[in-house]
């Protein structure tokens, strides 16, 4: 039996998070990876062709917020919403943009027993001292020794009371520092 371009769009659909030829050949008892590898380096399989094979399969609602009225926060919901209940993907992890660090969404993520870490903004404000001292932005913190390893627990404003979460202070630069924040409150940096 000899692999052809509808077997490989067809796994190219079906396949949530791994791509490679050795996963395919690993779901695909009939194809090894070699044969695999020799059918797309003797074929022209150009965007056009896999465009034309894969494009009935995908679903066309894309944000479009004047359409229904939804916002970029409605629609990421509704995606992980989409993956946990309706296509049952197992994952338990969610990785987000700052742009996402809403506690809406957030507390969502959280109540679905998922962890997630989201970059915030050097200007958030934030409390570190359980409710003794005014909010202030994250960039203002001082972190001992032990948080700069460990991360150190806050509270965002605006978020309930008693929700904290764990924030990292990461240096990507010289002149550039990342604030990560988590609800995985045992994470800690190596």
């Amino acid at each position: 039996m000899s692999i052809n371009y509808l077997d490989y769009c067809q796994y190219l659909l079906s396949s949530q998070i791994n791509y490679t030829l050795t996963n395919f050949a690993d779901h695909i008892q009939e194809f090894s990876h070699d044969t695999i590898n020799r059918y797309l380096n003797s074929e022209d399989l150009t965007s056009e062709l896999l465009w034309e094979k894969v494009r009935s399969g995908l679903e066309n609602h894309l944000y479009d917020p004047d359409g229904d009225g939804k916002t970029k926060l409605d629609h990421v919901a509704d995606m992980l919403n989409d993956a946990i209940f309706k296509k049952k993907i197992l994952f338990s992890q969610v990785l987000m943009d700052s742009w996402y660090a809403a506690q809406k969404l957030m507390s969502l993520i959280d109540n679905w027993g998922k962890i997630y870490y989201v970059p915030l903004k050097k200007n958030r404000l934030v409390d570190d001292t359980g409710g003794q001292n005014k909010y202030q932005p994250i960039e203002q913190l001082t972190w001992s020794e032990l948080e700069q390893e460990q991360g150190k627990l806050i509270k965002i404003n605006k978020f309930p009371r008693d929700k904290k979460v764990k924030l990292f202070r990461v240096t990507v630069s010289a002149n550039r520092t990342e604030y990560i924040a988590t609800n995985d409150l045992i994470q800690f940096m190596n």
